[in-house]
């Protein structure tokens, strides 16, 4: 009887992995942090420098570190005392070490409720094995729509839409480190932390003061030199000694 308890369940296993992609059972990929960046709006008006969203590959299960196509969704929220708000601008292929050497669209960016999500799919419909070192989806650059941003922004990739494909899994498979269930923002990746313009009245008051500091420092100049040459014409020194 035992024999054909052990004949039916590895009939069972083996249907299951016929019709189950190995995909859906080992999620091998998982997105990399992005690090904390910053944005100094005085040096840089137009915008923080690119970032890079990468992928890496585990070795401990390797059935599944490949993919042909991606979602990415990212959520940006303010930290406490943060002011404005800030997206992605524009989304780019990375310059190097990417993912797909090229892709069959340009990587898209659309806007879904309070986050945004990139795709993008190999231009050649096969799988790109993923290394442990990893490599880069797309390059991403951030902006504020006006200029009231400042202080702390957090960056999350948002679970449902955040997943990838391959040639086998079409409804998609889950990140590693981006389950379906866990926090509502999502998972962090990171933070930008942004340094704003003055505004125009503090600007104003900072050169008024310098023009006054620079007025007092020229007025203080004249009263030495004038005081000095008094004290020459009131104790003039003598050209010779008479012995």
């Amino acid at each position: 009887m035992s024999k054909y308890r052990t004949c039916i369940f590895s009939a069972l296993i083996a249907v299951v992995l016929a019709f189950v992609p190995l995909g859906s059972l080992w999620a091998d990929l998982y997105l990399n942090a992005i690090g904390d960046l910053s944005w100094d709006r005085v040096q840089n008006p137009t915008g923080p420098s690119p970032f890079l969203i990468g992928v890496s590959s585990n070795s401990d299960a390797p059935f599944d570190n490949k993919l042909n196509a991606f979602n990415i969704g990212i959520r940006i929220l303010p930290t406490a005392g943060a002011l404005g708000t800030i997206s992605i601008q524009s989304v780019t292929i990375p310059n190097s070490n990417a993912v797909f050497t090229s892709f069959a669209v340009s990587p898209s960016l659309v806007s879904v409720q309070d986050f945004q999500v990139i795709n993008g799919e190999n231009a050649v419909f096969e799988n790109v094995m993923i290394p442990a070192t990893g490599r880069s989806l797309f390059q991403a650059q951030l902006f504020s729509p006006n200029s009231l941003a400042q202080g702390k922004f957090e960056i999350y990739a948002e679970r449902e839409t955040t997943n990838y494909f391959t040639t086998t899994t079409f409804d998609g498979a889950k990140f590693q480190n981006v389950p379906l269930n866990g926090v509502a923002n999502g998972v962090y990746l990171g933070s930008l932390t942004v340094t704003a313009v003055p505004e125009p009245s503090s600007l104003l008051v900072a050169i008024l003061a310098g023009i006054a500091l620079s007025g007092f420092r020229r007025v203080m100049s004249r009263l030495r030199r004038r005081n000095n040459a008094i004290g020459f014409f009131e104790n003039p020194t003598k050209s010779s000694q008479v012995l």
